[in-house]
């Protein structure tokens, strides 16, 4: 089934057309389509999926950052003509009732489009999906796509992501990485382009007060408006235009430290950091769900065994010394049976003037680009709540981005307030032979 031959009036505008050719006649298998605000990213996208769930039967993922944007977006969304998303899709190729609960309609063919949050791909495991699409990419955990290539490679599917900027982060650079490769379909169309939104509009927002930044990053498509209200956007800039953000050398001698931030549910995050002279590099980025202290521990014996790393101390957030239902004991007793010994961080007083003390000594910190690529995206997104009413609120959103962040907010205090008045070593180590 073609895509300009699905009914109920639905037509792909001069723009929208590169997309569909792409990936229905020229059988593309990945893509990056970068459009500006209200370009009509998501009713093309929720068509293009439709098409190839018709044209191969299969499980199909339509994910956005959060399971509550693919339900208000799509489930519950309305052109501005009023009418619902969903009835793009007729009834004369649906199959069963379309569960609302789980947001998954059913093809007659047999195919499957499920929506959902990107903050959940690890529930993904153990399905095989043949095409996904991750919409509002920019916005997304990167892992996400990390994790759902190797399925996608296997079986032969298709991925496409959608986004308008965020700043240079993980979308930008896959963008780059589509654009020099002709496997990829790549495109970026803003107001100019597609002449969706007139000039005029547009000046009519900034009369209401939008600032020219944000009208560059929504209606033009730039990459070099930083995250709105991002705690750490000035250090970052500030790190890569000073040479503090590249590859370099891991030292076997030089004192190692680890900073964390817990996770159960939620990722567990990991900052392994060498102090150099003056140096405070930041060597490696962790985060994993559902692996438990177990898989982080094996991961630092890992690179402690590849790197001969010098443990030091670890620091760990106030919650570390929460006792836990499944044994009864804190969590920093359990950590001493895989012979690790942890530096309590104290409680926030505040957060943001937490987060402020961590800005005071990111002048010193140095990152490795390569090993810590997550959790340099992480920090860029890591912003404050924005209120439309008040403006911005004195706390920070939670989302994927929080558990790198906060692992480094423990950096942030554990170093300023407590590694260096210390001025001996602890001899804190892991064990290589650690009780499971």
């Amino acid at each position: 089934m073609s895509v300009l031959e699905l009914p109920y009036e639905y037509k792909a505008r001069s723009y929208q057309e590169p997309l569909f050719r792409a990936f229905l006649q020229e059988k593309k298998r990945f893509g990056i389509w970068v459009a500006h605000r209200r370009s009509g990213k998501d009713l093309s996208c929720l068509n293009l999926i439709t098409a190839k769930a018709m044209e191969r039967v299969g499980s199909y993922y339509y994910l956005f950052p959060e399971i509550a944007h693919a339900r208000r977006v799509i489930w519950n969304g309305m052109t501005k003509d009023g009418k619902k998303f969903l009835d793009f899709i007729p009834q004369a190729i649906r199959g069963a009732k379309p569960n609302k609960t789980h947001m998954e309609l059913q093809l007659i063919n047999g195919s499957q489009i499920q929506l959902g949050g990107a903050d959940d791909y690890d529930r993904i495991m153990g399905t095989n999906p043949v095409g996904i699409i991750l919409s509002e990419y920019s916005l997304q955990n990167p892992m996400a796509l990390q994790f759902l290539l190797p399925i996608i490679a296997e079986n032969g599917g298709w991925v496409l992501l959608n986004c308008t900027p965020r700043g240079k982060n993980h979308a930008f650079k896959m963008l780059q990485q589509a654009q020099n490769n002709p496997d990829w379909f790549s495109e970026v169309l803003t107001v100019e382009d597609t002449q969706a939104i007139s000039l005029e509009e547009i000046d009519k927002l900034r009369k209401q007060g939008m600032s020219e930044a944000m009208i560059q990053q929504e209606f033009y498509c730039s990459f070099d408006a930083p995250v709105h209200g991002a705690y750490y956007a000035e250090q970052l800039k500030l790190a890569q235009n000073q040479g503090r953000i590249r590859t370099f050398e891991i030292n076997p001698g030089a004192p190692t430290y680890t900073f964390w931030d817990l996770g159960v549910r939620d990722p567990m995050a990991i900052w392994v950091m060498q102090k150099v002279n003056d140096e405070l590099r930041m060597c490696f980025y962790y985060e994993n769900t559902g692996g438990g202290l177990k898989n982080a521990f094996e991961w630092l014996l890992h690179l402690k065994e590849k790197y001969q790393l010098m443990y030091v101390d670890h620091y760990a957030p106030h919650d570390i010394e929460n006792t836990t239902l499944l044994t009864g004991r804190s969590i920093i007793d359990e950590c001493r049976a895989f012979g690790i010994n942890f530096i309590t961080v104290r409680r926030a007083r505040n957060v943001v003037d937490d987060i402020n003390s961590t800005r005071a000594i990111f002048y010193r910190v140095h990152f490795h680009a390569e090993n810590c690529d997550q959790g340099l995206a992480a920090l860029q997104e890591y912003h404050a709540n924005y209120d439309e009413k008040t403006g911005w609120v004195g706390h920070p959103v939670h989302n994927w981005a929080s558990h790198g962040a906060d692992a480094f907010r423990t950096f942030g205090i554990g170093w300023s307030e407590y590694a260096e008045r210390k001025h001996s070593y602890s001899g804190n180590f892991i064990r290589p032979d650690w009780a499971p």
